[in-house]
């Protein structure tokens, strides 16, 4: 989620370089719902010990409304068809 957000962030600065109107927030889908409760909810991150940079990073670009986390089931995920039996 990481990589992706901060692959956003800079999207979103060369869309603004180039003059080019975006809509915010960009949807972020998550298939980890621990991941995605973390990122969304100050509560679990106290809770959670190794806790690194990544999840910080998650978090306030989901406070500043650069992305928005949605869930989405495994069956729906492409990837799956490589990785899972």
């Amino acid at each position: 989620m990481t990589t992706v957000t901060c692959k956003i962030h800079w999207l979103v600065y060369l869309l603004q370089d180039l003059k080019v109107p975006f809509e915010q927030p960009r949807l972020l889908y998550c298939h980890n719902d621990s991941a995605r409760y973390i990122a969304e909810n100050s509560v679990f991150h106290k809770h959670s010990k190794h806790i690194e940079i990544e999840c910080h990073i998650v978090r306030e670009k989901l406070k500043n409304g650069l992305i928005h986390l949605l869930p989405i089931s495994t069956i729906n995920q492409l990837a799956n068809i490589y990785t899972k039996a």
